[in-house]
């Protein structure tokens, strides 16, 4: 079975590595207002990703460790 933890880490990372391309992808498009504003709606996905990644891997870590909990019991 594929683990969720690796999944959201591959989002994490690629997340991450959107948001240090955006300035360059800004840079490479035509200057203007449209330039900036694609950079920063690349900027903005990017930081929703790694949110809502983390927040999915911290509901799953609670998940897990009330399965372990009770399994114990």
């Amino acid at each position: 079975m594929f683990k969720l933890d690796k999944l959201l880490s591959f989002i994490v990372v690629a997340s991450l590595v959107g948001a240090l391309l955006a300035p360059i992808a800004g840079m490479i498009a035509k200057p203007g207002p449209g330039a900036t504003q694609f950079m920063f709606g690349l900027i903005a996905a990017s930081g929703f990703l790694v949110a809502l990644s983390l927040s999915l891997g911290v509901i799953v870590n609670i998940a897990q460790s009330k399965r372990d909990s009770s399994d114990q019991s």
